[in-house]
């Protein structure tokens, strides 16, 4: 195997977006996936094929990682690489490893607790002086009691202490918001105790706004290629689901505060290398870390549209600050964007059977329309309870911020008053 071969780790969801950038260096991408992907069924495999095909192109070669890493280390280093990339949240840990064993440009992994332990990264910040978000790692519902009991706004936040797309967040007003949020949180840790261990985190709640910093770091100098801004929506019992995702400037005095305190936390954390997506919650005391998340921003985003409101597709930028860190010299620091751009997931407002979909009819009517994702018909669309389990998604973008938000609004409004206009049921 020559030494033009990069490997992208569980590759899925924006992070396809590599495949064409590696193609386009000259290289050639190789796709390794778990083995729980294989014994996943045919549902698995449906999925990470359409991340693949997310960019129109041909899949790439596909070969299975071993359940054990030193079986796995075997196969890479036969493979002989140039970089390996995570393509998930779960695939940081190896990917990791992966480089740092094999001389590959990679973080280091003895930070690797405190950039995967949601609980530990928290406990970094604080001791570095940042403004933090208080919690704990607990095994029970009783020892979640008690540290419900000892806040003083009666609201907590349970959630894995690794995870992501928001399955397990749960704000809970009650103890019977909670029973059912940390019986959740169990089933969870039994369905993937390598992953969550045996404890899930509790924390005080902060009621406020929430962002993102995409960033990638290059010999430990971090730039910022996006931000965005959540709109969310709270689902009792659960945590808060996404109404809509929208694009913001980096340098916009709405997101100054956030950006300088987010590069602090990349630097506690031990980031030098590759991206990151981070999360922030800002109320009237301004920010604090949600999580910090080193791998692609998710969201199912094609290349081709991101460039339309970027000016470019990040997954680029990822690349260049592996293999040509001397492209940094001549970049922003704040890379900002060139128009508007809005995700709206499809909120499913209860559990339906929907015999057709016609969102794709819906939108192609929007002025600020560019494609759509949907998962057809003849099947059951479970009411969306985090990111996992929209019913779809949207993709805007116009030069006119009004034009994206009308028609975004237009969609919440059928997606709430008649949703049966996109999921359409068997008595209609």
């Amino acid at each position: 195997m020559n030494n033009r071969t990069i490997i992208i780790l569980d590759c899925s969801s924006t992070s396809s977006n590599y495949i064409y950038d590696i193609r386009k260096e000259g290289f050639t991408p190789i796709l390794m996936e778990y083995p729980s992907l294989a014994n996943g069924g045919e549902r698995s495999r449906r999925i990470h094929d359409f991340y693949y095909s997310l960019n129109g192109d041909l899949t790439p070669e596909i070969i299975m990682a071993s359940l054990s890493f030193k079986d796995t280390f075997s196969i890479v280093e036969r493979l002989n690489p140039v970089l390996i990339l995570p393509g998930s949240d779960r695939a940081i840990e190896w990917a990791t490893k992966l480089s740092f064993e094999l001389g590959l440009p990679s973080n280091n992994p003895s930070n690797l607790p405190i950039m995967r332990n949601k609980s530990l990264m928290q406990k970094a910040i604080a001791d570095a002086g940042l403004r933090y978000i208080k919690g704990k790692e607990v095994q029970s519902f009783d020892e979640a009691v008690a540290f419900f009991e000892a806040q003083t706004n009666n609201c907590i936040v349970v959630k894995p202490i690794q995870g992501c797309a928001t399955i397990g967040v749960c704000i809970c007003h009650n103890e019977a918001e909670l029973k059912d949020a940390v019986d959740y949180n169990l089933s969870l840790i039994d369905r993937d105790s390598k992953r969550n261990g045996s404890s899930f985190l509790v924390q005080e709640y902060i009621d406020g706004t929430e962002y993102v910093v995409n960033t990638t770091t290059c010999n430990s100098k971090h730039f910022v290629t996006s931000t965005m801004k959540y709109n969310k929506l709270l689902v009792h019992g659960r945590g808060r689901i996404y109404n809509y995702v929208k694009s913001l400037s980096p340098s916009s005095d709405e997101m100054k505060d956030i950006v300088n305190y987010t590069l602090k936390v990349l630097d506690i954390i031990g980031l030098n290398i590759g991206p990151a997506h981070t999360e922030i919650m800002v109320d009237d005391n301004g920010p604090v870390l949600i999580e910090a998340n080193c791998r692609p921003c998710g969201g199912l985003m094609r290349r081709t549209w991101l460039e339309k409101f970027l000016g470019h597709h990040e997954t680029n930028i990822y690349l260049d600050s592996y293999l040509c860190p001397e492209k940094f010299g001549s970049y922003p620091r704040l890379f900002e964007p060139i128009s508007n751009g809005i995700i709206k997931p499809i909120i499913v407002p209860y559990d339906i059977y929907a015999i057709n979909n016609h969102l794709k009819e819906i939108c192609s009517n929007l002025e600020s329309f560019d494609y759509e994702l949907d998962m057809g018909g003849g099947r059951i669309y479970n009411k969306t309870i985090d990111f996992s389990t929209n019913g779809g998604f949207v993709f805007l973008c116009h030069d006119d911020l009004s034009v994206v938000l009308n028609d975004c609004s237009y969609l919440h409004h059928i997606e709430t008053e008649t949703p049966e206009l996109i999921f359409e049921p068997e008595y209609m």
